[in-house]
Parts: structure tokens; C-alpha cells; sequence
């Protein structure tokens, strides 16, 4: 596997990782886990972008209920 910018993945993580965090360190998780989520997600895609690719379409279906069951978490 070729990866272009491969320091690149490592601060994205890292950004993510420190999200983590921040918003779960000793607090509960409400609306920390959507959050969480949408970073998750926006890393993902950024970095699919970023290497030349595209998500499937019928995968990107995927996301309303990945995002709906956080946010009912949240809710609940």
C-alpha cells in the first residue's frame, strides 16, 4: 500500500485521538459522542479525499444511520 502523505494520517489521528480526549475525559458521554462521531467521519473522509479516492455511493447510505443512532444516543 502506497500512501501519499502518510505524516499526514499520523496528525489526523492524533487530532482525533486528542478529541477523544477532551470530550470523554471524566465527563459523560451525551453530546460528546456525536461529536465524536462527526470528527471521526470528517477525519475519514478527509484523508479518502486526500490519498485520490471517493466513498461509494451506496456506502455514503450508511451515513444516516451511523449519525441518527448518535445522536439518539445522545438523547437517550
Amino acid at each position: 500500500m502506497n500512501l501519499k502523505r502518510a505524516s499526514l494520517i499520523l496528525w489526523l489521528s492524533l487530532l482525533a485521538a486528542w478529541c477523544f480526549d477532551l470530550l470523554f475525559w471524566k465527563h459523560e458521554p451525551g453530546i460528546s459522542f456525536p461529536i465524536f462521531v462527526l470528527v471521526t467521519l470528517a477525519v475519514g473522509f478527509v484523508l479518502l479525499r486526500l490519498e485520490g479516492h471517493r466513498a461509494a455511493r451506496l456506502s455514503l447510505v450508511l451515513l444516516v444511520p451511523v449519525l441518527f443512532f448518535a445522536v439518539m444516543f445522545a438523547v437517550r
